[in-house]
Order: C-alpha cells, then structure tokens, then sequence
C-alpha cells in the first residue's frame, strides 16, 4: 500500500500547528461557561416555579389555634391594612432607601459587587450570614419564606429577586416590602406599625417618625420604642444622617428631626382582647428576640383550651360577683362596668404541673383594660422562701421554719442569688437582708415557674403556651420539641425534695396535692397556688389601687384569704373532674390529645 500524499485539507488541520498543552487548557476554560450556564439556567427554571401573584397580595394576620384546632384569635389588634404606593409619604420611601438599599431604583435587583463581596465572606467564613441583599432580595426572602443560610438560598433569593423585577415595577416593589415586613410588637406591616406606635395613618407620618420605624426594623427587639427607647432614638438619627448623606433631607431638616421628641402612642379603642392572645403576644416578642424570623402571616399551634378557658372565665366572675353582692363586701369598691379599675381584681393560671404548658389563663376581670396582672412585677415576700429553703437544704444545714432570715443568713447573698438566677429570676435582686424577705420585684409567672421545678424534683419548668409557630405556608419556623433544656435539672434534686413540702407549702396526703397561701408585702394582694400531680391552678388576689389601704379594713384580709382558697378548690376540682371525663371518652374511642401543624395540613 502506498501513503496517500496529496490527502485534501481539512478546516482543522491548522490545529495541528498548536502544542498540545495549549489545547488541552483551551478545552479546559471552555467547559466553564457551560457550566455557568447550566448553573444558572437551573436556579432560573426554580424561580420560575414560584408564582409572583403573590407578591401583590395582602399577607394575613398571625392566628392562633388552641389544642384542639380551634381558632383563638389574631394576635394583632388592628387590621391587616394594604397602603397603595400613593400613601407612602417621600420620607418614609427614602428613608428605607437610605437604610436598606441606596441604589433601589437603579439596580435590577441585585447589586452585584455587593453580593459577590457577601458570597465570598460566607464562603470563606462559612458563616452564611445575611449580607448584600437589595430590597427586592428582602421581599423574596420574606413572601417565599427562604429562611436558610446557606449558599443554595442566596443564590436562588438572587434568581428570584430579577424575576420579580422584570414582573413588577420599582413601586409596586417597594410598596409591597412596606406591607410586609416585621416591625416589632406584633405589628406586621407599615400600617400597623404607624397605628401602634404613633396612632397615625401612614400618610401623616412625619421625617422622624419616618426615620423611626426605618431603623426599627433592623432590629425590632432591639430598636423598639416601646421597650427602649434610647436605642430606638439612636437608630433613628442614624437613619436621618443616611438620608442627609444621600441628598434626601438637608443638614437643617437633619438637625431639627433629631431634636424631636419621640411621643408614643397607646390607643384606647375598645378592641375585643382575650388573656391567652396577650400571653401569646408576650412569648412571641420573645421568640422574635431570639431568632431571625421575617415571615409574614404566622400560624401558632397553642396549648390553650378554649373549653377549659370559658369554663375559667365563668367560674371566676360568678364567685367574684356573689363576693360583690354579700354583706362581707359593703362599702367595698365593685365592678361596675368592663373598665372598672379599682374593683378586685383576680388573676388565674390553669397549668399542667409536669411541663409548664398553660391550659387556661385570666389576668383580671376583663381583658379590656389590657392589663395582665401576671406580667406585672411584684414584691415576692415568703415566695420566695422556697429557694432560700432549698440553699440551705443543698448545704445540709437545717431549716428553721418560718424564719427565712435565720435560714438565708446562713446560706448567704450569694448562694441565694445563684440559686435565684438557676430558677430563672433576671430582675435585680438586693445584697441585703431584704433578698431572704423577697423584699424586690419580679413577675409573679417567675415565682410560678420555681414553685413548680422545686415540686418536680428540681426539673425545669418553662411556663409556655406556644408549641409550634408556621408560616401561612405551614412551613415549620419553630417547635418547642426542638427545645432541649426545657427538662434538665436546674435546682438540686435531693434539696427540692426537702423543701417541696417545708413551708410555705402545705401537702395534703389524702388529697394528693400542695396548697401555698400567703399575702404578698405592701399590701399588693395575695397569692395562692394549688399543685397537683396532673394540673395546678395559682391565683392572684388584689387591687390595682390603694391596695394596702383597703386590705387594712376590718375582715377583708381574711375575706380575700377564704375566697381564694375556695376558688382554687373549685377550679381545681372542676378540672379534675372533666379530666376524668375526658380520659373516659378517650378510652371509649380514641382520639388525639393535641391538635398539630400536621392534621392542619
């Protein structure tokens, strides 16, 4: 066979005139922009999966569901309003530009020398931290619930946010962040925020109230007006020198917004409340404290039972209004509308003695005062006579009864305080003879929470109401499963032991359960606590005025003392008994004691 010499030219023989080196690394740096855009043709195809409608439409209120399923209420007492783009005074747009997103209206949702610079310190930290997002990238994490840290969420929050762009103008955007987002205080949205905090429509806003709930929301519970004010002032002028330095007010407008006094509001209407949204109002602003959390439209999954709530509140006024109408109460102050202030109040707590989990809840005669007496601070007196039992029963020294000073002289400050604070007491508490006397404030839930871990062995004893919280979407954001340290050992078990039945408490063998009575100091009412081995019901008897006053007349110190323990016998026996009831019918066809997020679905 011959070679064949005149073979015809191909296109492709000049590569042969190439080493072979260079075209291997030619083939190598061409695979990359395929990659790339296969990357991002799939985080494309995945922001297309979500449906924009719903960007413009109105979120709903967070509600709340007891055990069973049934529906408690909203925990926002006013309407969940949606403010067209016409609303929004200029100041309040461009003091959310200032703060959140200089260049809003130039970029097409993504700065991206700002996310690149977020990515690669996520990246080389792996931290996953928040960082670089635009407004429009806030608003796609906060109506598409795209809460997780990591890479794959920012990524996909960026795909997102372009195809929001390109769906939705720059004010409908901006609007639609407004109504969304978390201002603190249960307030979801501008309207509710402006209601809340100034009493205003979001139209009458003025530059510093502007600049206000701007700052607010980079930290609802630590810029809150409400709960610090110095903080929040901070973070407004912060704000105001933002919008000086983007042009949006001048150095004059600046210095005079500055100067303003920030007046809040609290407004009077006469809004149906109830004591359990209170008290979960309460614990989800705790929540809030500790995670991260900008979902719109919560669900919460409570242990509240509405039967045994309405029960509570019928028991209550009828014993209550029989004291009113004896000859024991003439000349006595009584409730005369739903907003009598100086009428006896009481407040009660139905409790699951095992876990903290509150059944039924009432902090007066009527929620329309929107006082609960269990969140207000109170002297503790002889409550607080248990852990100075306990430091001295940890030390193996004796317990002198009914001589708490004796008792805590020999445990010490010290000791006393750390026990104190293993309890849960947060509040300050003195270095003196006082602290034995429980001569300082603290919220009388706090007492509760230590009686119940001292008659469970020392274990900890988290009182709550909520179990679950989800997003309209149902998407789980917290379970209180989750939480481990909610039955480990906080106080000494063989101490808890000792003193669970040492004074002030009193066990009655026949009937398997502690009784606790006592008066608090000054006057401020009395306390009573009934704990069994199932439930426990504690009582707060009292005035909100000229207390110690009218606990001095003749025969009402002992009045008070024979109502409350016979309204904890009756609440607790009645519990007892439908318990009985219930644990029957369950027998006979089974059925399931909580109601969750699963069977919702």
């Amino acid at each position: 066979m011959f070679e064949e010499t005149n073979r015809k030219k191909r296109w492709y023989d000049w590569l042969g005139l190439v080493p072979s080196r260079i075209i291997r690394i030619l083939l190598v740096l061409s695979v990359f922009p395929l990659c790339l855009a296969i990357f991002l043709g799939i985080y494309a195809y995945r922001a297309n999966q979500f449906n924009l409608d719903e960007i413009a439409q109105r979120p709903d209120n967070c509600l709340a569901y007891d055990i069973h399923g049934k529906l408690i209420g909203s925990l926002s007492s006013e309407a969940r309003l949606h403010v067209t783009r016409d609303q929004l005074p200029e100041n309040l747009v461009n003091a959310f530009i200032a703060r959140e997103d200089e260049d809003f209206f130039n970029h097409s949702g993504i700065v991206y020398t700002s996310m690149f610079r977020s990515l690669w310190r996520n990246l080389v930290t792996m931290s996953y931290a928040q960082g670089g997002s635009t407004i429009t990238m806030q608003l796609a994490r906060n109506c598409y619930e795209l809460k997780d840290k990591t890479i794959d969420r920012k990524i996909l929050e960026m795909a997102l946010a372009r195809r929001i762009e390109q769906h939705y103008n720059k004010d409908t955007i901006l609007t639609a962040y407004l109504n969304r987002i978390y201002f603190g205080q249960q307030c979801y949205g501008i309207a509710q925020a402006a209601k809340k905090y100034f009493g205003k429509r979001v139209s009458e806003l003025t530059l510093p109230e502007c600049a206000t709930l701007a700052g607010l929301v980079r930290g609802p519970s630590i810029f809150n007006p409400i709960t610090d004010k110095t903080a929040s002032i901070r973070e407004r002028n912060n704000t105001l020198d933002r919008m000086e330095e983007c042009g949006f007010i001048s150095p004059e407008e600046c210095e005079s917004a500055k100067e303003a006094t920030m007046d809040l509001h609290s407004t009077d209407r006469n809004l149906i409340l109830s004591y359990p949204i209170m008290r979960l109002g309460r614990e989800m602003d705790t929540l809030h404290q500790n995670q991260e959390e900008e979902t719109s439209g919560l669900i919460l999954m409570t242990t509240f039972d509405l039967a045994e709530q309405r029960e509570l509140e019928r028991t209550c006024e009828r014993i209550l209004l029989q004291l009113e109408a004896s000859p024991a109460w003439k000349n006595m102050p009584k409730r005369i509308q739903s907003y009598s202030t100086n009428c006896l109040q009481a407040a009660v707590l139905c409790v699951e003695s095992s876990s903290g989990r509150i059944i039924a809840e009432i902090g007066g005669r009527s929620p329309l005062d929107k006082i609960d007496r269990w969140s207000i601070p109170r002297k503790v007196g002889l409550l607080f006579l248990p852990l100075v039992n306990l430091g001295a029963a940890d030390k193996n020294k004796n317990v002198i009864r009914n001589s708490p000073l004796a008792t805590g002289r020999v445990v010490g400050y010290r000791r006393t305080k750390e026990l104190a604070v293993m309890a849960g007491f947060t509040d300050p508490m003195p270095d003196s003879d006082a602290l034995y006397l429980g001569m300082f404030d603290a919220p009388l839930d706090t007492c509760i929470a230590t009686i119940l871990s001292i008659q469970q062995k020392g274990q900890n004893i988290h009182l709550h109401s909520i179990t679950q919280v989800a997003s309209s979407r149902q998407s789980l954001i917290f379970s209180r499963d989750n939480i481990k340290k909610e039955r480990e050992e906080i106080l000494p078990t063989e101490a808890a032991q000792v003193v669970s039945s040492l004074p002030p408490f009193s066990v009655n063998i026949k009937g398997k359960f502690t009784t606790l009575s006592t008066p608090l100091p000054d006057g401020d009412g009395f306390f009573f606590a009934r704990i069994g081995k199932q439930f426990s019901v504690f009582i707060w008897l009292g005035f909100d005025r000229d207390g110690a006053e009218l606990m001095n007349r003749k025969g009402i110190s002992n009045t008070l003392k024979n109502l409350g323990e016979h309204l904890s016998a009756t609440i607790y026996q009645s519990m007892q008994k439908r318990a009985k009831i219930k644990k029957k019918q369950a027998t006979e066809r089974p059925v399931s004691s909580a109601y969750s997020l699963d069977q919702a679905s």
